[in-house]
């Protein structure tokens, strides 16, 4: 008797510790996914600000295949960082888990546009 009294605390404790696993493992893989679609749209906003002759407007998408669930945002605001204007490109990626909406930042400078004119 006391010995299925101990297999059955074994059994409750070692299935708490696999869906706690599972939750960190969902978690890591939502926040590798977001991760990696944040580095390519930065990439691609870094592009776009390199050929542009004015600060871009913000971007926006969601849903596409590879990266069903997840949202993301890229916004680029004309700063100046001591005598020199840039621009501050973030990228902002969101999903929704269980426990609420998540989301992941990544931001840089860039030197801005050049606005045309001049020689």
């Amino acid at each position: 008797m006391v010995a299925i009294a101990i297999l059955a605390a074994g059994m409750a404790a070692l299935s708490q510790v696999i869906g706690a696993s599972r939750r960190l493992e969902s978690r890591s893989r939502n926040v590798t996914t977001a991760t990696c679609l944040a580095r390519l749209r930065m990439e691609e906003a870094l592009l776009t600000l390199r050929g542009a002759r004015a600060v871009p407007t913000d971007l926006t998408g969601d849903g596409e295949k590879e990266f069903d669930g997840f949202a993301w945002r890229c916004a680029f605001e004309p700063t100046t960082h001591g005598t020199r204007a840039v621009v501050k490109v973030r990228v902002t990626v969101s999903w929704h888990e269980k426990t609420g909406e998540q989301s992941f930042d990544l931001a840089t400078l860039v030197r801005a546009p050049a606005t045309g004119g001049g020689t």
